[in-house]
């Protein structure tokens, strides 16, 4: 399995890096192979300019922002699953997330009014959220309940790994 890890926090060494890491290492003994982008580290980033100029070409991203988020975008066609990290801020993903989460509008292909196709259909998605506080507390937006129950019934980290993932948050 090839997955691509986008760590969104803009603190490098944060608690977000901290619990992907231990998700990453997981997934690497799993057999995965991860490669991981860390947002914080790029030096030319732009949000979406809602231009669709991405629906110009059908088979790939084709998005007119030449930055950095291109590789981003050109990777996550070629994984079979990518796994967002971001801490919460303001009851939302960071704004780097955010930002890479925009862009990756095109990846979706318009081509009817009711048809749209979408360049990682059938890939996984999954994410890794850390919060200063509890749920109520700007991470609402997040069901813990329901991503304890996945993960216990789909989830190659073993139980000590577990245990510090939810140590850590």
């Amino acid at each position: 399995m090839n997955i691509l890890a986008i760590q969104g926090s803009p603190r490098p060494n944060g608690n977000t890096r901290a619990v992907l890491d231990i998700v990453v290492e997981a997934a690497e003994r799993a057999g995965a192979n991860v490669n991981m982008v860390r947002l914080a580290e790029f030096k030319n980033i732009s949000g979406c300019l809602e231009c669709f100029g991405c629906q110009k070409k059908e088979s790939e991203p084709a998005c007119a922002v030449d930055d950095d988020i291109q590789g981003v975008l050109k990777k996550a066609t070629e994984s079979d699953l990518v796994l967002w990290a971001t801490p919460v801020f303001c009851w939302s993903p960071s704004w780097l997330a955010k930002m890479a989460m925009d862009r990756f509008y095109c990846l979706f292909k318009f081509e009817a009014p009711d048809k749209v196709r979408c360049l990682i259909e059938g890939r996984k998605m999954a994410a890794v959220v850390t919060a200063g506080g509890p749920e109520s507390d700007g991470a609402e937006f997040i069901h813990v309940q329901e991503m304890d129950r996945d993960a216990d019934s789909d989830s190659r980290l073993n139980g000590e790994d577990k245990q510090r993932v939810v140590s850590l948050l």
